[in-house]
Formats: C-alpha cells, sequence, structure tokens
C-alpha cells in the first residue's frame, strides 16, 4: 500500500509569525517498512524533502540558521508521525543526521 506524505511547513511558520507557501508530497510503500534499507533511504527522503521546504520557506528569514535546524527537526518529526510504523519510528529516533543536513 502506498501512502502520500504531505510537507508543510505551515505549523511552524504559523509559530514564528510567517505565512508558509513551500509544500512537498513523498509517497511512503507500507509493504516495504520491513526493510531496513528501504527505512534509511525513505528517511533520507524525508530529511531532502523537510530541508527543500524549510529552504523555501525561511528564505530570507532572520536567524535563518537556526530557524533552519527547528524547522527540519520539527517537519521530520511530523513526517514520522505520518508514517506511523514502529520499525520506522525506532530507526528515526536513533538517526542523528539532523545536524549534518541542517548546516548545509
Amino acid at each position: 500500500m502506498i501512502r502520500t506524505l504531505f510537507f508543510a511547513t505551515a505549523a511552524f511558520s504559523f509559530s514564528l509569525g510567517a505565512a508558509s507557501a513551500a509544500e512537498k508530497m513523498l509517497n511512503v510503500d507500507r509493504d516495504r517498512l520491513a526493510d531496513p534499507v528501504y527505512i534509511e533511504t525513505l528517511y533520507a527522503e524525508i530529511e531532502s524533502a523537510a530541508l527543500e521546504v524549510c529552504k523555501k520557506d525561511l528564505r530570507g528569514a532572520p536567524f535563518y540558521r537556526s530557524r533552519m535546524v527547528s524547522c527540519i527537526k520539527f517537519t521530520v518529526k511530523n513526517a514520522v508521525k505520518q508514517v506511523d510504523d514502529p520499525a520506522f519510528t525506532t530507526f528515526a529516533e536513533g538517526a542523528s543526521e539532523i545536524g549534518r543536513i541542517a548546516s548545509r
């Protein structure tokens, strides 16, 4: 079963008092969530999508760097909740790529 994740930074941006126009969609193959390679690949795609969405949403914002880190963490965390799979959630909780990806 394929599930589509919708990335939007509206909730995050609202908390910062900004309007959000950035969004992205990813497809998740729920039948493949038992495969560790797929889980790792999916998590990397989510991080990449979060980075893209947050960059678009925060372009030109004051304190860009610190807001980017917060935005990416918030967006990835929400995407992991949308996937709603125990193995994927466990992988995500152990992942430490946020610092690396946010520093780009």
